[in-house]
Formats: C-alpha cells, sequence, structure tokens
C-alpha cells in the first residue's frame, strides 16, 4: 500500500483519540465550553482524514478487496466507538444541588 494511506490511517486515528480524550477527559471548565470548538475541530479533522483514507485505499489497484475491507474496519472501529460512547453512554451525570432553607 502507499504511504499515504498508512499516514491517512495514523491521522484518523489520532484525531478519533483526541476527540475521544477531549470529549471525556478534558477540563471543559465550569460551562463546559472550554473544549468545545476543540471537539468540532477534531471531529471534523478526523471524519475528513477518514473520507480520505477511504477515498485513497479503494483507488489503490492490485490489493484484493478483502485486505481492503479488513484494513478499513482496523481503522473504523475506534471511530464507531466514540460515536456510540457520545450517542449512548452508560453514565449520567447527576446534577446535585446544595439548598440551605431559612426557617424563620
Amino acid at each position: 500500500m502507499k504511504p499515504i494511506t498508512w499516514i491517512l490511517a495514523m491521522l484518523t486515528l489520532f484525531f478519533a483519540a483526541l476527540c475521544y480524550y477531549l470529549l471525556f477527559y478534558a477540563d471543559a471548565g465550569p460551562d463546559g465550553l472550554g473544549t468545545f470548538f476543540s471537539i468540532i475541530i477534531c471531529g471534523i479533522l478526523c471524519l475528513g482524514c477518514f473520507a480520505a483514507f477511504v477515498l485513497q485505499l479503494w483507488s489503490i489497484k492490485g490489493v484484493q478487496t478483502m485486505y481492503k475491507l479488513a484494513f478499513m474496519a482496523a481503522i473504523s472501529l475506534p471511530i464507531f466507538f466514540i460515536l456510540w460512547k457520545v450517542f449512548y453512554p452508560k453514565e449520567f451525570e447527576v446534577e446535585v444541588r446544595h439548598e440551605v432553607e431559612v426557617l424563620e
């Protein structure tokens, strides 16, 4: 395979991992908007690199379709994992309020 295919695959995985980190582990500040634009930019770069990777992979001649599908599946799994975590989270953050009642 061409080196550009490997580079696009690694960039896709890098931006997917960075987007996952920013979504779930980065400190977003008190309002949650501290990483908003970083998440959007990483998501767009991840999907852009993935689209370029798929187009580059399927334009290669002389490689069997089975190998192309296996390579594409290995790169697609982290992206599907992130989408699954975003749209179907197991844990929900519970908002806790501390209110003090004043009795007169």
